[in-house]
């Protein structure tokens, strides 16, 4: 019992996209007339007995390849198993990754730690890491969202930047880069850093180190 494929390949899906999963069932289970069951830690399967989204459901004559149906609207991991109800040891699971569309993203929140970075010298640098996370309206994390770091104030022509100053975000809505002190030490308010959209450079966030 095994699953073969899934389209799209990999299963990286944004909210409410479908997953077709292929499954290859040996002729010993169909013979003996054994259940399948399908099931996934978030999301939703379809029943073609009945014609509905489920969350868990049961194929009592399976027929080899199957083709299974699954989506969510929920973002995160998905841990999508098929297993032989009447034969546990003969199973097999996948991941999906599941997040909100690019145009779907209405916030973004930039943190940096540590807040205080002391200048760099020769030999050292001193640095803060900064982590830019993208939501939709619904605080889902929105994936593969470019997202462009920049310096808007403070500077003090000591060399200070920041690397790289663009990151996409990854499954989580997560984009990370560095900020790397110059030698000068800034002024009272620091250094103002910002993180905005590529796409839509009105969605920013701000942070002084």
């Amino acid at each position: 019992l095994i699953i073969t494929g899934t389209n799209p390949d990999p299963p990286v899906l944004t909210l409410n996209q479908e997953l077709q999963i292929t499954v290859s069932v040996p002729a010993s289970i169909i013979a003996a007339g054994h259940r399948l069951g399908f099931g996934s830690t978030i999301g939703e399967f379809f029943d073609n007995s009945d014609l509905t989204w489920i969350a868990s459901f049961t194929i009592n004559a399976p027929t080899d390849p199957l083709i299974v149906r699954f989506r969510s609207g929920t973002a995160g991991i998905a841990s999508i198993y098929v297993v032989d109800l009447d034969d546990i040891k003969q199973n097999d699971s996948i991941t999906a990754t599941i997040s909100a569309a690019v145009s779907d993203a209405s916030q973004i929140a930039l943190q940096a730690s540590p807040i205080i970075v002391a200048p760099s010298e020769d030999d050292v640098q001193n640095v803060s890491k900064l982590t830019a996370t993208v939501k939709n309206n619904s605080d889902q994390p929105v994936a593969n969202a470019m997202v462009i770091f920049s310096i808007i104030g403070g500077g003090v022509a000591g060399g200070e930047r920041i690397e790289p100053v663009w990151s996409t975000t990854n499954a989580s809505g997560v984009a990370t880069s560095t900020f790397i002190s110059g030698s000068l030490p800034s002024g009272a308010n620091g250094v103002n850093l910002q993180a905005r959209l590529a796409d839509n450079p009105l969605i920013l966030s701000n942070v002084n180190v």
